[in-house]
């Protein structure tokens, strides 16, 4: 069965920041020169996850490349970060993985990010992200492991603890380690903490799975799964 993998969590940048459809205004904020530089690029930011990430990736590609150059023309650290990593999300979901790579380090390389576990955090996740497409297991181990450490030392959200604990054993899992149920496990009790129904849905979808030699204990873990879905 295929697997459910958290991917693309801790980002800054959230979808829910754009849930209604306002492309068109935010396309005008973008192409007003009169207003503030940091505002316009924010807009484009927002116009580029709204209408083209997930409908015309080439699209995206191109504006996300515009949105760097903008960036770094105005000077904006965090607007600068803000684009590596559209440019990292863009770029992997066209598959360009070795771009999406780069454009991590450059973030991860920066002195502003370097100061902010946050942004470091965002952005080992999002290189486990790319691994993982790759079908790059032990290196995808280690960003997440960077990732998670630095949200449990610095007492980071627990919802993205708990995402990153899944997508490690998701990791154990494929390379056939019995430590996937642990961190399965340890994901479940943040997510039913939280009261996260969809979360906990997928948790107990990923523990099936890893009961793949006791059918019996899967399919418990499944129906609980398919009791929200």
């Amino acid at each position: 069965m295929k697997r459910i993998i958290c991917i693309f969590i801790l980002f800054s940048i959230s979808y829910v920041l754009y849930a209604q459809d306002d492309s068109d205004s935010l396309l005008k904020i973008w192409n007003d020169t009169s207003i503030e530089d940091t505002v316009r690029a924010d807009a484009l930011r927002g116009y580029i996850y709204q209408k083209h990430l997930r409908s015309n990736i080439d699209s995206a590609i191109i504006l996300a490349d515009e949105h760097l150059a903008f960036s770094k023309k105005v000077n904006n650290g965090n607007t600068i970060l803000s684009s590596y990593l559209i440019n990292s999300m863009v770029n992997t979901r066209a598959g360009n993985y070795d771009k999406a790579i780069g454009f991590s380090f450059e973030a991860l390389n920066d002195t502003l990010c370097e100061k902010k576990w946050s942004c470091q955090s965002t952005f080992y996740n999002v290189l486990g992200n790319v691994y993982t497409l790759m079908n790059v297991p032990k290196k995808a181990l280690v960003q997440y492991r960077k990732a998670l450490n630095l949200n449990i030392e610095n007492s980071g959200d627990s919802s993205t603890i708990g995402f990153l604990y899944s997508n490690i054993g998701n990791i154990y899992h494929d390379i056939n380690e019995d430590s996937a149920l642990y961190f399965f496990n340890k994901s479940l009790k943040i997510q039913t903490a939280l009261e996260d129904d969809f979360r906990i849905a997928q948790v107990n979808w990923n523990i099936g799975r890893a009961h793949s030699k006791n059918p019996k204990k899967a399919v418990e873990f499944y129906k609980k799964s398919y009791v929200f879905f």
